[in-house]
């Protein structure tokens, strides 16, 4: 499922198999480890707790989009679950993610 939060996507997955799971979470994660200088502020991926107290897996990323431009996003899903969440923006319009979400 994909929603809106102003400039950031909201995305809402439930893959078939926790491989499935992993394997989303190791592209989005790939640009970060492979990174030779992360951002500013970027967490290295990760676990990592919720507020609700569940474990989980935590990526902040960079990738370019489609139209070429920089995406910039957060990946986290329960460790137990099959599914997993991420928000991403504009690069240029989401500086503040990582500032307010990491």
């Amino acid at each position: 499922m994909l929603c809106r939060y102003g400039a950031v996507g909201l995305h809402f997955v439930r893959f078939k198999t926790h491989a499935d799971r992993d394997s989303s979470r190791t592209d989005r994660a790939r640009p970060s480890v492979s990174s030779v200088t992360p951002a500013p502020g970027q967490t290295p991926p990760g676990p990592k707790t919720c507020g609700s107290g569940a474990s989980g897996e935590y990526v902040e990323y960079a990738l370019t989009g489609s139209d070429e431009r920089p995406l910039c996003g957060i990946w986290w899903n329960v460790s137990a679950g099959d599914a997993g969440f991420c928000m991403e923006a504009l690069c240029k319009e989401a500086l503040d993610l990582w500032l307010r979400h990491s």
